[in-house]
């Protein structure tokens, strides 16, 4: 039996839970049973169905605490089954000085195998010592119905806005729409040209991007603490899925894992600075149409589910 852990968390921001939701959603559908994951009194109810020989898919991390994380996967090796860690976020990557690092990577090194998001995210667990076997996923799904809405303005920035330290002395003269809860330490008044937007509904919020005509991805850190901008260099960021899904094509930085996949696919450009963005869409054709069906199908987790079954990574 194929299983796929889901973490139910009902309290999570708007959404947070919307790439993990989508995996198990088309893992059920393509023949996985759902092991469900409850964070609210951390407890593992379909554990005891497990049995020798099974595969299990973890969406890793639950955020219940590494330690515990760690029991779950030693109970599965306990029932003689193989277990297989989906990485959404590794925080050792993410986070300078991350308290919990021996532990994440304790983790990482018991599973039987992975699933990362990018090359360069293998390549960066290579180095650290994995053996086993890394499966790419190339980029998350984003499973919606779109409704096209007319075009209103060019650029559209959405998610955690406590990764975009830019918005803080952005001074170009070109609007970008931002979608998200503005965190506390943001100042009262934000540039005229950036125009604030409450978060939407994941399953609404593909066809509100959609009325846009280019989705920035651009991350950065707020101090020291973070590693958000330099992670980039190696993960698939959910929100580029988001505008794919949407049909609008995408901006990201020039050193980002996903600028050959983007460029190879043409679905958007590359930039070194925020102003090179009015020259660079000026003399660009992308076309994100086709892609923008298969991400909305599950094509990149179906891929993915089917090379783990057999092996081929």
């Amino acid at each position: 039996m194929n299983w796929i852990t889901h973490t139910f968390e009902p309290w999570m921001p708007i959404g947070a839970t919307k790439a993990k939701d989508d995996i198990a959603s088309i893992a059920i559908k393509e023949g996985f049973k759902e092991l469900k994951i409850i964070r609210a009194n951390k407890s593992f109810p379909d554990l005891n169905n497990i049995t020798a020989g099974d595969l299990i898919v973890h969406q890793y991390p639950t955020y219940l605490g590494d330690s515990l994380e760690l029991d779950f996967i030693n109970s599965i090796h306990e029932l003689h089954a193989k277990i297989v860690i989906l990485i959404h976020d590794f925080e050792p990557y993410r986070i300078n000085n991350y308290t919990n690092s021996k532990y994440a990577f304790n983790i990482i090194q018991s599973s039987d195998a992975l699933i990362v998001h990018t090359d360069k995210m293998k390549k960066k667990f290579k180095q650290t010592g994995f053996q086993k076997d890394i499966f790419v996923l190339e980029a998350f799904d984003y499973l919606a119905d779109i409704y096209k809405l007319n075009a209103i303005d060019k650029i559209v920035y959405a998610g955690t806005l406590a990764k975009a330290n830019w918005i803080f002395d952005y001074k170009e003269t070109f609007n970008i729409h931002l979608y998200g809860k503005l965190p506390k330490q943001f100042p009262d008044k934000l540039n005229p040209n950036l125009k604030l937007h409450q978060p939407v509904e994941p399953l609404k919020l593909a066809s509100e991007i959609s009325r846009y005509q280019w989705g920035l991805v651009w991350d950065s850190d707020f101090s020291n603490k973070t590693n958000y901008q330099k992670y980039q260099q190696i993960n698939a960021p959910h929100k580029l899925s988001l505008y794919i899904a949407s049909g609008i094509p995408v901006i990201v930085p020039s050193n980002s894992a996903m600028e050959d996949f983007v460029l190879k696919n043409n679905i958007g450009i590359s930039v070194n600075s925020l102003s090179e963005i009015p020259s660079k869409i000026k003399n660009s054709n992308p076309n994100v149409l086709e892609l923008s069906g298969k991400m909305r199908d599950g094509f990149f987790t179906k891929k993915i589910l089917s090379n783990l079954i057999i092996g081929k990574n």
